[in-house]
């Protein structure tokens, strides 16, 4: 996945150029370059007629920043080289590229070309693909935090379920309890009354009478 060519031009007079690969495709440019307004601010990418390559474009104000990668080369990288080669162009010639002619910067900036090509073909150069390699990490360590919190939650679920549960029987418990012990305590009473009113009818009655009231 690398970049094998890029150019710099002004409408369709190449100002510098750089290679690292044989094929028509350098002829082909030279078409592409004719049908472009260099006017028309815009970028673009495309494939070659066979999908084998990927053609990037950025246009800026009568400058025009092209390269070819490999198919898999991602078009957002493709983006970055141009805007990175489009900077420093920019800042070594200013606005003197207005009247160059033709091949005037190859001999400078040919080497400036392959230079960011390289640098750009590097995936570790790749800033924003680093960073998005470790938040996709982090989103997974989330993730199988996320999972087990759930799996915890659920269990956390049926525990307080049981404990309700619980806390239902043992409130069940309490007022059987509460009313078991209520109706003993009639019962006493009632027994005691009526102990105390036979102790005090057999104090009335002559003691011959006393087995007849206990045992009758």
């Amino acid at each position: 996945m690398s970049i094998f060519y890029a150019l710099v031009s002004r409408g369709d007079v190449v100002l510098a150029e750089w290679t690292n690969a044989q094929g028509n495709f350098i002829t082909l440019t030279r078409e592409m370059l004719k049908r472009l307004d260099p006017f028309i601010n815009k970028r673009a990418s495309f494939f070659s007629y066979d999908e084998k390559f990927h053609y990037h474009i950025y246009v800026e104000n009568g400058l025009i920043f092209l390269c070819m990668a490999d198919a898999a080369y991602q078009k957002r990288r493709g983006h970055m080289f141009l805007t990175d080669l489009r900077t420093s162009f920019l800042n070594e010639f200013g606005e003197a590229w207005q009247n160059a002619i033709a091949f005037q910067y190859n001999n400078q900036f040919a080497r400036v070309i392959q230079s960011k090509a390289q640098y750009h073909s590097d995936v570790s150069s790749d800033k924003i693909a680093s960073v998005q390699a470790q938040i996709d990490v982090a989103k997974g360590v989330v993730m199988e935090n996320i999972e087990k919190l759930l799996e915890r939650g659920d269990r956390i679920e049926i525990l307080v379920d049981k404990t309700n549960q619980l806390q239902d029987v043992s409130f069940d418990f309490k007022v059987k309890a509460k009313s078991m012990k209520t109706r003993l305590w009639c019962k006493n009473i009632k027994l005691m009354a009526i102990i105390i009113v036979l102790v005090l009818v057999s104090l009335n009655q002559p003691s011959s009478f006393l087995p007849l009231i206990f045992f009758s």
